[in-house]
């Protein structure tokens, strides 16, 4: 069926989502057996050239992955992911930063580490 039109990500707005076992599934077929099964939301985030972007996804329900790639006729491409935040009190929660090289749009693929579900919180924020 492909995937679902991305839902639009606006720089300083919080989005609260829920994932559902309704949810279309990451389907990767012979490349990973972690990501085979996990269900997923699209959103889309436009950014001006040289613009640096925080990412923050946050979920007390699942342990939460955020990846960032675009849309190519075999389906969505992960430029960069985050699993654990990495930094002093994320815990499981992801953290991404990015920097557009030139304005234009990704696509934020917002999914558990495993098949669990449940709601989260998603963030963009500008970097100074």
């Amino acid at each position: 069926a492909g995937d679902p039109t991305p839902m639009t990500l606006a720089i300083g707005r919080e989005v609260r989502g829920r994932i559902t076992a309704n949810d279309p599934l990451i389907d990767n077929d012979a490349d990973s057996i972690v990501e085979s099964g996990r269900p997923y939301h699209l959103y889309a985030l436009s950014g001006a050239a040289g613009q640096t972007v925080r990412l923050a996804l946050d979920s007390n329900e699942f342990d939460p992955v955020i990846d960032v790639g675009s849309m190519s006729p075999l389906g969505y491409s992960v430029a960069m992911t985050n699993d654990d935040g990495g930094g002093e009190g994320d815990g499981l929660n992801s953290r991404l930063n990015i920097t557009f090289r030139t304005a234009g749009t990704v696509i934020v693929r917002v999914s558990p580490l495993g098949n669990d579900t449940g709601r989260y919180t998603l963030e963009a924020t500008n970097v100074r």
